[in-house]
């Protein structure tokens, strides 16, 4: 059971609740005033729910990307070695030629 079901059922027994205090009081409360609570409620909930959810996806986007960052940056220093390597390789060449002549 999500925990946004569990806090939705648990208003709406609270606005019942109040409702039946609130008629004992002021028998002038009506149902739409309690439809207009309830939905002012989901609205919130539901803004809620989304925004939870974007912001789940955004640091899940924002995970993957800096993980793609560190690959891109460890490719980028195996390269820069694989250069350095390939530099000496090819001055022990021009090296071995020049003793050549």
């Amino acid at each position: 059971m999500e925990a946004n079901d569990w806090f939705r059922r648990a208003v709406y027994k609270l606005l019942d609740l109040s409702k039946r205090v609130m008629t004992t009081n002021d028998p002038r409360i009506d149902d739409d005033q309690m439809a207009r609570i309830r939905r002012q409620f989901d609205s919130i909930a539901e803004t809620q729910k989304a925004q939870s959810l974007e912001l789940e996806e955004l640091r899940k986007n924002n995970l993957e990307k800096d993980e793609r960052i560190k690959e891109l940056e460890r490719q980028l220093q195996e390269k820069k070695a694989t250069q350095n390597k390939l530099g000496t390789d090819i001055g022990t060449i021009f090296g071995w030629i020049d003793s050549l002549n």
